[in-house]
């Protein structure tokens, strides 16, 4: 069950199954970003706030079991240059929006609430493959090419490169 909250804050139960669309994000009269919403048995669409919306679309409908050695990375900068940190992907979740995202013990994109950003992930043949495929670069041969790649990011970021 999820709790669909419309714009005039009446709280709605039903299950995602109920759910027969999600239309595109619009502006209403308060400047709310809102999706109309069209549930089965309903005639008129719900107004849903745009982060109820990616919440809907990042919740898992299936989990199927990940393979060891499977890690989701992450970056950051330190005195010595780039670390690269990871966290065993325990499972994939399909989620609503039909995409694949890495679970851990954190959860679904280890925790992460943001539908849009790139994850990274080490896969057990040792190549790392971003879970968004429209990513800038969705794949690196090594871990090595990964972390080579961040840092330079991290460089243009602080050197004011970045657009």
């Amino acid at each position: 069950m999820t709790i669909l909250a419309e714009m005039n804050w009446r709280g709605l139960r039903c299950p995602i199954a109920h759910i027969e669309s999600i239309g595109e994000e619009t502006i209403v009269r308060d400047g709310c970003k809102v999706h109309q919403v069209k549930l089965r048995g309903r005639d008129v669409p719900l107004q849903v706030a745009h982060y109820d919306v990616d919440r809907i679309l990042t919740t898992p409908t299936q989990l199927i079991p990940a393979q060891p050695d499977t890690y989701l990375l992450w970056c950051w900068t330190a005195e010595l240059g780039i670390s690269v940190g990871k966290n065993p992907v325990i499972a994939w979740a399909l989620c609503v929006d039909g995409r694949m995202r890495p679970v851990t013990a954190q959860g679904v994109n280890d925790g992460d609430t943001d539908p849009d950003r790139d994850f990274y992930v080490l896969m057990p043949n040792k190549s790392v493959q971003c879970t968004n495929e429209h990513a800038e670069n969705p794949f690196y041969d090594t871990l090595d090419e990964y972390a080579a790649s961040e840092s330079k990011k991290a460089d243009d970021r602080k050197n004011g490169d970045v657009e």
